[in-house]
């Protein structure tokens, strides 16, 4: 049984940190769960093979498949370990069969649809274990599944929408650095052998490109392929480091979290999306029916930000503690006073879950006009720099034929 590595806080909120044997990661954080610790990180120790075979868990788009299909099975009253069995012989991936069939190992020996996912490899993230088996217990199956394939169609959608819009961009920038390879390598050693003939040196702009073109050369040549093998195996340790260690896991998350916080034009973008994620999860939960101090903990972890995660943390124990949701969330400092208003509102009404996904709701098409700003201002942005740079190397092939006539003054 694999030993995990986690970091979280107890009940008081101090920090804990320690060693559990578990079957995954998300058995591991259930059972620190009943312990009253909440995991903000867990990384499973000796993952070298986990780091070689990458991608084992389901993928968005196939977790918006069943969760369609497990939503229509629950609808209509079916039992789901045989309907499991059904979707896993329909399944064209060896890894999806794979995983369907330790999710109806687990149906079958009495297990719940939240234990069988949470054992059967899916990887899913523990806000959404935890919302399907809040599911259960109040008997809205269908309808959190339904929850579930509309936040999973999001997250695909925002992705595809991205590599959409990278990929003009690449294919420019990859023609650009191609064009510069063949110039370098027929054109402009010609240009020099002319020059040079007259004792004359090319045309600045030419050199520059000729220049920049032998450090190229230089760089990736065989006198320094040890070099390049000790920054990659120097990458790769640093890689390792960051993945196999609790402590490796925290520093790459912070610096990331730093990075996308101070991007311009992304910062303000992701602190947005940060919000709606754990508005739209604390949302669904509390809908059904789960504990406020849980549901805290879950959707800070959700949100993708460390800084929120933790800050959840704290919040539950005031939250466990007797104080409102909204004054908690006010400690926190990270939401906007509108935000909290509304919840503080909300909770005195007791519409706290419909009003916590009307703001998710508001804050998601906030997201998407800020996205589709990014992306209209993005695109004609690397334009007009591709634009540049092919109008350079325009100049420094056309400046040297130009200024031809100007060798033969004096012979």
């Amino acid at each position: 049984m694999p030993t995990f590595e986690f970091e979280g806080c107890d009940q008081n909120g101090h920090t804990v940190n320690g060693f559990l044997d578990g079957l995954n990661a998300a058995l591991v954080e259930e059972q620190l769960i009943e312990q009253g610790i909440r995991a903000t990180t867990i990384v499973e120790q000796g993952a070298w093979a986990r780091f070689a075979r990458p991608g084992q868990g389901l993928k968005p788009e196939e977790m918006v498949l069943l969760s369609d299909q497990l939503a229509t099975i629950a609808r209509s009253g079916m039992p789901l370990a045989p309907s499991v069995a059904m979707l896993a012989m329909d399944a064209r991936s060896k890894r999806v069969r794979r995983i369907l069939g330790e999710v109806q190992q687990v149906l079958e020996s009495g297990g719940t649809l939240a234990e069988a996912l949470g054992r059967g490899g899916a990887a899913l993230p523990s806000a959404v274990l935890s919302l399907i088996r809040a599911g259960e217990q109040t008997g809205n199956l269908p309808g959190v599944l339904a929850q579930v394939s509309k936040h999973y169609t999001r997250l695909t959608e925002a992705r595809d929408a991205i590599r959409q819009a990278a990929a003009y961009p690449a294919v420019l920038v990859i023609t650009a650095c191609l064009l510069l390879g063949v110039m370098s390598a027929t054109i402009i050693p010609q240009f020099v052998e002319v020059y040079g003939a007259f004792g004359r040196g090319l045309p600045a702009p030419t050199r520059l490109v000729f220049d920049l073109s032998s450090l190229i050369g230089t760089l990736f040549s065989r006198d320094l392929l040890g070099v390049w093998l000790a920054v990659l195996l120097a990458l790769l340790g640093t890689r390792l480091y960051l993945g196999m260690s609790v402590r490796g896991q925290t520093a790459r998350l912070r610096f990331q979290e730093w990075f996308r916080y101070r991007c311009p034009f992304f910062g303000p973008l992701y602190q947005v999306a940060v919000t709606e994620r754990f508005a739209r999860v604390l949302g669904l939960l509390i809908t059904n029916h789960a504990q406020a101090p849980e549901g805290l903990a879950l959707a800070g972890v959700a949100s993708g930000s460390l800084r929120l995660a933790r800050a959840s943390q704290n919040a539950a124990v005031l939250v466990n503690n007797g104080s409102r949701l909204s004054e908690a969330l006010a400690t926190m400092q990270v939401f906007r006073a509108s935000f909290l208003w509304v919840v503080g509102n909300a909770e005195t009404q007791g519409e706290l879950g419909t009003a916590l996904l009307r703001l998710a709701d508001a804050y998601e098409r906030e997201v998407e006009r800020r996205a589709a700003m990014v992306v209209a201002l993005a695109a004609p942005a690397v334009i007009v720099v591709v634009g540049v740079f092919f109008g350079a190397l325009v100049i420094s092939l056309l400046e040297p034929v130009l200024k031809l006539s100007s060798l033969f003054v004096g012979f």
